[in-house]
This record gives structure tokens, C-alpha cells and sequence, in this order.
């Protein structure tokens, strides 16, 4: 049978009395307890005070069909409708307090303000943001992008190398010693729900997706170039004949000559090169290697250890760079993977079956997150809903 929920009628009148200090000690148990419980009641509690606190208010128990009369000669039936209904809050697994419903009355206009203008609306979360995190060494930092600010001041040693925008950052060609640069390894760190633009001191240019890192010189020795990539990132690699360029992850080596070419590789997941334009050599840390051409695509699994190559549309794999996103045949726990670096979201399956369904399909990058679930929501095979703390929850 399992413990019978316990059903307790919380009076708004015990709201009232807290915010005028005159609780007893059972109706203050009551509050307590009903706080505790859940932030929608919190939010509630904190909108009906600020109210009540800057308006004079008289309680008065609803009589709910001469409230319907009033409101049906004001012709406002969408306040009227709401009259009808009762607020039911349900508590944890141990009790359920019901709101008796109130209504309130301005002494001096007597304007309706009901609960339902209390209530907690969802917050749709927003797209993600051109912005980074500049890592100088030696502690030094510097915030990029949408989030920097302009009272924000570069140094004097760090300007004679760097140019920043709000959409990129560039280092300047050219021979730097140690008197002028505190750290020659510099790591640009991209977070959850951001991308940026980056051109090293040769002229190569990276694009850097959301949950990524870029650890790089701010100048190039004489002999090589070396990067190393945590994430994804699209390169296109400045030509230099006497100087390789090198792009390391955690389990490959890349070596290009110069070449335009999409890598992502995020810790626990396989690893994809895929190539535009150029050659490329990818090495693995078990020592297989592959040659790619144009078109081609190398895919790496960490756990099988295995490195196989296929022909792809590359267009597909650097929509994310072009404001974009493309599925084909795509499982939904792999979407919403990717969304949520972008969105800045937790995801909750409440049936782990719907994981496995294959979508197809291009979504603009910069829409909002409720203009992705509606599209998404449109096959018929999922319902997206946000819960009080903005999680988002999969049926």
C-alpha cells in the first residue's frame, strides 16, 4: 500500500501574519516546513511579500461567484476563468499543501492580485555567447568576449602582441622574448554555452566550440607548431613548408602542412578529423595512422581502440562554426549532448528509452532553446518540459 500522502491546508492569511511578525508557533511550523520543501514555494513567498510590504491590503476569503459577476462586467474573462481554480502544491513524498484560494484587495483601488500572478514562469535558457577565457600563466587572466568589460585593462607587455575584440583575439607576427611575454604557453578556455575566435602568431585561424581548451604558444618556435585540443575546434592552418603544424588531442597526433579541417574530441567520446581542404596525417597513441584527402573523415573510438575512415559531407561537420547545427540519424541522448554545451542545460530522461530515437534535421544555432524543443517536438515522439530549476525533463 505505501505510506498515504498527508494533505494539509495552508490558510494565505499565515503568508499575511509572517510578514507582520505575528505567527504562532504551529502556524510558523507550517511556513517553515512549506519553504523548505520547494523553490517555486520560496519564489512565491518572496513575490507575495514584496507585494504585500508596498501596498496596503485587506484579506478577504474568496467568494468566488460574486468575484466571477464582478469580473464578468470588467469583460475579463481570462481572470475569470483563473478564480475557478485552486493552487495544489505537491511537497516532496511527505506532505502536499494546498493553498485555500485568496483573493486580495487594494484598499485604495481595489485591484484584483491573485496567486496566479505569483506563480513561477519557466526560464527558456538562452543560446550561448562569443566568450572565453584568456589563461596567461602565472595566474593571469582575462575575460573575452560578450562578458568582458570595458573598464577591463590589458597591460602594456600584453599589448604588444595581442589584439582583442569581442569576437576574436590575435596574436601579432613577430619575434618575442622573454622580457615581453611572462609565459610563452598560453591556454584559451572556452566554457559551457560559448565560442571564439582565435588567430595564432603565424595566421592560422581556429574557431573554438563550447567546453573547449586551446593550449598554444603566443609565439611559434623555428621549427614546429604545436597546439593541443581539448573539445572541438576548426583550423585553418596558415601554409608554412618549413614549419609542420601539429594538433594534439588526447589520443592522436594531427600533422598538416596547411589545410582547413574540423576536429572533436571531448574527454569519453570518439574522436573525429574530418578534412576540407589539404592532407593531413593522423597518428593514434597505439601507433595506427591514417592519410586523409578531401571529404574524408577519420573516426577514432577510445575504447575499442580502432581507427577506420569513411567519405562525409563535410558542410555537415562545421555547421556548428556557421551558426548551425546538423543531425542526420542522430540518437536524442547524442542532441541533447550537444545542446547542452551550447544551452547551458541539465537533461533528465524520465523514460531512458527515449534516448534511442534517430532525428535528422538543421536548427539555427542562435535560436532560442523553446524554438529548438518545438521543432524537435514536432515528430510527435517527445514532450520537453522545464522544471522548477530549470531542468529540463524528457517524456
Amino acid at each position: 500500500m505505501g505510506n498515504k500522502k498527508i494533505k494539509i491546508s495552508l490558510d494565505f492569511e499565515i503568508i499575511w501574519k509572517s510578514i507582520h511578525g505575528n505567527l504562532t508557533d504551529n502556524e510558523q511550523y507550517l511556513l517553515d516546513k512549506w519553504l523548505e520543501e520547494d523553490h517555486e514555494n520560496r519564489v512565491y513567498y518572496a513575490k507575495a511579500k514584496e507585494h504585500l510590504e508596498h501596498n496596503k491590503i485587506k484579506l478577504v476569503k474568496a467568494d468566488v461567484p460574486a468575484l466571477r459577476k464582478a469580473l464578468a462586467i470588467r469583460k475579463e474573462p481570462s481572470l475569470r476563468k483563473k478564480l475557478g481554480l485552486a493552487l495544489f502544491i505537491s511537497v516532496a513524498a511527505s506532505l502536499i499543501l494546498v493553498f485555500s484560494f485568496i483573493s486580495f484587495f487594494n484598499e485604495t483601488d481595489d485591484k484584483l492580485f491573485h496567486l496566479e500572478e505569483a506563480k513561477q514562469t519557466p526560464i527558456y535558457p538562452e543560446p550561448g555567447k562569443r566568450q572565453a577565457v584568456l589563461h596567461l600563466g602565472g595566474g593571469e587572466k582575462i575575460l573575452l568576449g560578450e562578458q568582458s568589460t570595458s573598464k577591463q585593462k590589458i597591460d602594456g607587455k600584453f599589448k604588444k602582441f595581442l589584439n582583442l575584440n569581442k569576437e576574436s583575439i590575435e596574436y601579432k607576427k613577430g619575434d618575442f622574448n622573454s622580457d615581453n611575454q611572462p609565459s610563452n604557453q598560453h591556454l584559451l578556455e572556452v566554457q559551457t554555452g560559448g565560442e571564439f575566435m582565435l588567430i595564432l602568431s603565424d595566421g592560422t585561424k581556429v574557431w573554438i566550440n563550447s567546453e573547449s581548451t586551446l593550449k598554444y604558444p603566443a609565439n611559434f618556435g623555428t621549427e614546429s607548431r604545436v597546439v593541443e585540443l581539448s573539445g572541438e575546434a576548426y583550423f585553418e592552418v596558415a601554409h608554412e613548408n618549413n614549419r609542420p603544424f601539429q594538433v594534439i588531442t588526447g589520443n592522436q597526433t594531427i600533422r598538416v602542412l596547411g589545410t582547413s579541417f574540423n576536429v572533436t574530441s571531448y574527454p569519453n567520446e570518439e574522436t573525429t578529423s574530418t578534412l576540407l581542404k589539404g592532407k593531413i596525417q593522423i597518428e593514434t597513441d597505439k601507433n595506427d595512422t591514417a592519410i586523409l584527402f578531401p571529404g574524408n573523415q577519420a573516426i577514432y573510438h577510445p575504447k575499442k581502440q580502432e581507427l577506420f575512415q569513411k567519405q562525409v559531407n563535410v558542410e555537415h561537420f562545421i555547421a556548428w562554426k556557421n551558426g548551425l547545427f546538423y543531425f542526420k540519424d542522430q540518437p536524442l541522448d547524442h542532441i541533447m549532448e550537444v545542446l547542452s554545451r551550447w544551452y547551458s542545460i541539465e537533461v533528465v530522461y524520465k523514460n531512458p528509452e527515449k534516448k534511442n530515437i534517430r532525428f535528422t534535421g538543421t536548427l539555427k544555432r542562435y535560436s532560442s532553446f523553446k524554438e529548438v524543443i518545438k521543432l524537435i517536438e514536432m515528430t510527435g515522439d517527445v514532450k520537453f518540459y522545464l522544471s522548477s530549476n530549470n531542468k529540463v525533463i524528457i517524456e
